[in-house]
């Protein structure tokens, strides 16, 4: 009886650490595939402002590379990557792409000047762009900027039907920065522009892995032309961004104060780069930085509001002072700014 018991002990324990092995290997599997999951969903880090009309975009002293100086634009002549400044193949010589860019392909790249495009460099991808079977997976175009200087891109991209093509951004060390869509016309092609306020873009890719089928078959998304650089006038005020003290300003066409708008009072320049609202909107940035709100009083402190509300309302009444006399408000609409600014909320009570 005594050895049933001791044998029914063992068998209860090797039940029990089989299932705990079983859990563990399940949690485990389980692990890695939420750490797979949130890999692929990694939110943006960069701060990106996306241009699809190049009339909004303006930002005319980039540097520009274009692929005319190709010799032969035959669909089926492939080449090999990369495509680079030093590249001597049947199309290009050394010297026709420039130095600070290159372009990559797993399956190297072919150039094509169908419907009247211009010469648009194309991933490779299988013999037979119309075959399921034939056609290769994960032909990206991928971009390589060779300096830290490139904060404003545009391009021009093409492809065989209409469609939307996708396009993902990243800074240094891989930081990926963010990602868009762009329609792209059969003829036209699309225009892409984006500018990184942040921090530098190094690589772009040119999403080709997961190619649209359209009316003729599969395909892909090609470059017709790339600018990139930093734009001299981010904002177009006419200051170049070594000068400007606000290389973003606030242009918009009337003043504001806090929740108070003054339609009859215009936002001017009132030095290289500098708008009248830009002067307000640092002003209350400044103020509410200090701020130590809600914080202070969770520790029996005392909230420091009143402090920087005087502080701010005879900050403005300097700035609105100059404007005065340089007679870009009225001695009305100084008295109606100081007025309001005595009334506003600012620094912000919800700020912790």
């Amino acid at each position: 009886m005594k050895h049933l018991k001791i044998a029914s002990y063992l068998l209860i324990m090797i039940t029990f650490l089989t299932s705990c092995e079983e859990e563990t290997m399940v949690l485990s599997e389980t692990s890695e595939t939420v750490a797979t999951k949130t890999s692929e969903t990694t939110p943006p880090s960069g701060n990106l402002d996306f241009f699809y009309n190049a009339e909004d975009f303006d930002c005319n002293n980039l540097t520009t590379q274009n692929f005319e100086a190709a010799i032969n634009t035959q669909d089926s002549d492939y080449f090999s990557s990369p495509l680079n400044s030093e590249s001597d193949n049947h199309h290009f010589s050394p010297g026709d792409i420039l130095s600070s860019i290159s372009f990559e392909s797993a399956y190297g790249f072919y150039i094509s000047d169908s419907h009247d495009w211009p010469t648009v460099l194309m991933s490779g991808g299988g013999d037979d762009k119309t075959s399921d079977t034939n056609f290769s997976p994960n032909n990206d175009i991928i971009i390589n900027f060779t300096t830290n200087t490139v904060y404003d891109v545009s391009m021009m991209l093409y492809g065989h039907d209409n469609f939307h093509a996708y396009v993902e951004f990243y800074g240094a060390d891989e930081n990926y920065l963010g990602n868009t869509s762009v329609d792209v016309d059969h003829y036209d092609g699309g225009y892409i522009a984006v500018r990184s306020l942040d921090e530098p873009i190094t690589k772009i890719i040119i999403k080709n892995d997961s190619f649209l089928k359209g009316s003729n078959g599969y395909y892909m998304t090609g470059i017709g032309s790339i600018s990139f650089g930093e734009c001299n006038d981010y904002d177009g005020d006419g200051c170049i961004n070594s000068e400007d003290a606000y290389p973003n300003s606030n242009m918009s066409e009337t003043l504001s104060l806090g929740e108070n708008t003054y339609e009859d009072i215009d936002n001017v320049k009132v030095d290289c780069g500098t708008f009248m609202q830009d002067q307000i909107d640092n002003l209350i940035n400044q103020i509410n930085d200090g701020y130590n709100g809600n914080a202070a009083k969770s520790q029996e402190g005392e909230d420091n509001w009143e402090e920087l509300h005087d502080a701010f309302t005879t900050k403005l009444a300097h700035i609105t002072y100059y404007w005065r006399i340089n007679k870009l408000i009225t001695a009305g609409e100084r008295a109606e700014i100081s007025s309001d600014a005595w009334s506003a909320d600012i620094p912000y009570r919800d700020i912790e």
